[in-house]
């Protein structure tokens, strides 16, 4: 069964897309975060979307995929983008954006790759820049509606986070 949730608040309902798939025993078995690229490219509302993202990807994620992907979750938070700016005490040290890989989840995030896809343990992460915000029938991130180029203000683009748990076979 398929649950699918927007914000209320009007600010960010027509920009964020959550469709989060359960299993008969009551466990989320897929979940999939559609955020608009106008979010992320707007400077004014964008720490609002890497919050977002972040928040999902340490929401979802099991220990294990969490803790691979923790370069690439705080690269998300930590505008390291190379443009957004951080004002910080003159004495504050900057925080290295890590051991980040490249084309991996914070480039499809920015913008500097289309897709990124990765199996860890049973769980699948997939990330790319799409037409659509959502899944229609299955989460996958393979059809031919990735983006190759993105641009910020490209309208109708999103950009989706998947993950899903593989089945024992």
């Amino acid at each position: 069964m398929r649950h699918r949730f927007r914000p209320s608040g009007s600010t960010f309902g027509e920009l964020v897309d959550l469709t989060v798939g359960v299993s008969g025993d009551g466990n989320v078995c897929t979940a999939c975060l559609g955020i608009d690229r106008g979010f992320i490219a707007d400077s004014r509302i964008r720490p609002f979307a890497r919050d977002i993202a972040k928040s999902f990807l340490s929401w979802v994620l099991p220990l294990d995929a969490c803790n691979a992907l923790a370069p690439e979750i705080a690269a998300i938070s930590q505008f390291c983008d190379g443009e957004s700016v951080v004002l910080a005490r003159t004495d504050a040290v900057p925080t290295p954006c890590g051991n980040r890989l490249a084309g991996g989840v914070a480039d499809v995030f920015i913008g500097n790759a289309a897709h990124f896809e990765q199996t860890i343990g049973r769980t699948r992460i997939a990330v790319a820049n799409r037409i659509e915000p959502f899944p229609s029938s299955d989460v996958s991130a393979s059809s031919d509606t990735t983006l190759h180029g993105v641009s910020g203000d490209a309208p109708d683009v999103w950009l989706r986070l998947e993950v899903s748990t593989l089945s024992v076979r």
